[in-house]
């Protein structure tokens, strides 16, 4: 019983993983798409008051008048809030997943209501737009492996409790 219950949570997880796979690429990566073919142009989503072309220079660490650079970093914005919610909508469906994400984050220093200043700040408004729907390869693989080993351990534990059960 105990084997059960430990492989539904890991499907929890693997599952969780699943979802969120699928929610970038069938929400974010078409409108990811729609972003880069035209990234220096404000998307339809960007809000008229956000639209100011006011835009902030990594060089010279001030703020310019740039139409372009502010259109970038307005879709980088929009496409990374996009990601945060998807992220936190999954968490939110899946607590068994939300907790391990939650460690994992602890223990890699990473405050996700932080993240998209901490993007901005290694990466171009370009960086950002192009790496706005990509996952981390190690959590994928780790999500495949725990969803095969829950689901041996279910059928494994289905098995002997099937056979407990004739036995008795």
């Amino acid at each position: 019983m105990i084997v059960s219950v430990v492989a539904l949570l890991m499907l929890d997880m693997a599952t969780s993983r699943l979802r969120y796979h699928y929610l970038l690429v069938s929400t974010l990566s078409p409108v990811k798409a729609e972003v880069q073919s035209s990234i220096y142009n404000y998307h339809g989503e960007i809000p008229a008051e956000l639209q100011e072309c006011k835009a902030f220079d990594r060089d010279t660490k001030q703020y310019i008048h740039s139409c372009s650079l502010s259109a970038c970093e307005q879709n980088a914005i929009m496409l990374s809030q996009r990601r945060q919610n998807i992220l936190h909508s999954v968490r939110e469906a899946h607590p068994v997943s939300r907790w391990v994400s939650e460690l994992f984050d602890d223990a890699r220093g990473m405050d996700q209501f932080n993240k998209i200043e901490r993007l901005f700040a290694r990466k171009t408004c370009e960086g950002v737009i192009s790496s706005s729907d990509k996952t981390n390869v190690y959590m994928d693989l780790c999500a495949l492996v725990t969803f095969f080993l829950s689901l041996l351990a279910l059928w494994w534990s289905i098995r002997v409790f099937r056979a407990r059960v004739k036995l008795d």
